[in-house]
């Protein structure tokens, strides 16, 4: 048999092991209010999303076989900057000395989850709170990219960027400056358009020319990751769709359960003025403003109609396959809001036929990693969250057989400082460089360390302060992010033109490279 095969054979094993053990948690008879419920969307949302002719069509949606080379590309943002050094740890050797000196009160001595790359014979475990992710990585569904963050131009050694010697990015150490760079991929220009809204650009015609939602989706608001020039995002709740207000919950006070409007409520009959008047304004060509208005607001209420026929035929794919995604997130232990998003990536992904997409890309956000103080009680929850959602979400993949056509990926705007800022249980860590990403997927080249890792000896060639360990980044986002647009599909000419200052890196798809992280 096989690497391949093996490897294929394991995950249908743990695909049937999810659906065995969430299999006495399925109800056959589950009604569709029932299942409208379970996803947070009522009837009356669907009901108003039959004055478009968009029933008809969820139901030919729910009867199509999966979307055939259908690819997501999912974004876990980690807000504040992680500190990365107690999620990656050296577990013996010179690294781990250099560890244990360096880190302080921060230093994890106790219940690390080891790891065994495939790569390197240096022993890693990662945090005590991430169980989930040490069973990924081992497992080979799961890869770390070393020291990776935003650099105008490759930094050699720490005399050069103290003698200014290299151009460094705008504003680096700056929250918003930073954050905004990762997402863009371009460390050295104002933002324009986010890398994740480029490849959407760049991917759209791919999804045909049928109606559909925006194939670049938001699970905290309008994201800078997912601005694009000729595309725009479709903006989701974790709890379900956004819906009009003012019209009682999904629509409950305005539109009756056959999709009729409730003319006899004041709800019902300004709803129907509103879509009537919406409707005329998009048909008048001379009337530009208010026709661009009314065509903003047709598009909203389409992707909102079809978005709820995506949840539905989640919920559907839930009946049939005998699992519910809110007891495999439960069992994986995601009880936060990161849970709770990717939840609900994986609910639109499981209604991807109904979304009319053949590519997606996905943006959650994760707040709370900006640990200046009391670190040692803050980051631990916050890892617990990561690593439980990270596997619930994995969990999720493998139950919709999906797992080899979705990547989800780590950013963060930076690592911390090495070094604590101070000597007792409220020290924390200030804003540094270089961090850890992940990376998860079938699709990955899994159990693995790429990049390199850095030397922890704070003051040395790595570190660009005296006494801080803000070590500085051996691979640029820009690399990291062009791999991943790439596996996507975005061919050799639109990553140049995505990621413009790729060029003055080593080539991340030269035979050997050390980023070379799909199979």
């Amino acid at each position: 048999m096989t690497d391949i095969n093996r490897k294929k054979l394991l995950r249908r094993v743990r695909r049937q092991r999810v659906q065995t053990d969430t299999h006495h948690h399925h109800r056959p008879g589950l009604a569709r209010r029932d299942f409208l419920r379970r996803i947070g969307i009522g009837a009356g949302a669907i009901a108003a999303s039959t004055q478009l002719p968009i029933l008809g069509r969820m139901r030919q949606a729910l009867a199509q076989t999966t979307t055939p080379g259908y690819k997501a590309l999912v974004c876990v943002f980690l807000d504040g900057g992680n500190d990365d050094n107690n999620l990656l740890i050296p577990t013996a050797g010179e690294l781990r000395d250099q560890y244990v000196a360096g880190r302080g009160v921060l230093a994890l001595t106790e219940g690390l989850h080891a790891l065994t790359p495939a790569n390197t014979s240096q022993a890693f475990g990662v945090n005590p709170s991430c169980p989930g992710i040490a069973q990924l990585f081992n497992q080979g569904d799961l890869s770390f990219v070393a020291n990776v963050g935003m650099l105008a131009y490759p930094i050699a050694n720490r005399e050069e960027y103290r003698n200014n010697a290299v151009p460094l990015p705008l504003q680096l150490f700056s929250h918003s400056d930073q954050q905004v760079q990762w997402q863009t991929g371009i460390a050295d220009q104002p933002f324009r358009t986010g890398w994740g809204g480029k490849v959407a650009t760049e991917l759209d015609a791919l999804n045909g020319a049928g109606e559909r939602i925006p194939m670049a989706v938001s699970l905290d608001g309008t994201s800078s990751f997912l601005i694009g020039d000729t595309v725009s995002q479709y903006v989701l709740k974790a709890s379900g769709v956004s819906t009009l207000s003012g019209y009682g919950t999904d629509y409950s006070g305005a539109v009756n359960p056959d999709g009729s409007y409730r003319l006899d409520r004041d709800q019902g009959r300004r709803l129907k003025m509103l879509d009537d008047i919406a409707a005329f304004a998009r048909s008048d060509a001379d009337a530009l403003f208010a026709g661009e208005h009314a065509r903003v607001y047709g598009r909203a209420r389409d992707a909102e109609a079809k978005v709820g026929n995506a949840l539905v035929e989640a919920a559907a794919a839930e009946a049939a396959g005998g699992f519910l995604f809110d007891d495999i997130f439960a069992s994986a232990g995601a009880t936060d809001d990161l849970g709770d998003q990717l939840k609900m990536v994986a609910r639109v992904i499981a209604g991807r036929n109904a979304t009319g997409n053949t590519r997606q890309i996905f943006f959650v956000r994760y707040g709370g990693f900006d640990t200046h103080s009391a670190q040692a009680g803050a980051h631990g929850p916050l890892m617990t969250e990561l690593s439980a959602a990270l596997k619930g979400f994995w969990d999720s993949l493998v139950a919709l057989g999906v797992e080899n056509d979705v990547t989800t990926f780590t950013a963060s705007e930076f690592n911390r400082t090495f070094t604590p800022n101070g000597e007792d249980t409220q020290a924390g860590a200030d804003h540094a460089w270089g961090g850890h990403a992940m990376i998860m997927g079938g699709a990955v080249d899994g159990q693995k360390i790429f990049g390199t890792f850095p030397s922890l000896v704070v003051g040395a060639e790595m570190d660009v302060d005296n006494s801080r360990g803000r070590f500085f980044p051996t691979t640029s986002v820009d690399q990291y992010s062009a791999v991943l647009a790439h596996w996507l599909g975005v061919d050799t000419g639109g990553i140049d033109a995505m990621f413009p200052n790729l060029g003055r890196f080593d080539d991340p798809f030269l035979p050997g490279s050390s980023l070379r992280f799909f199979g």
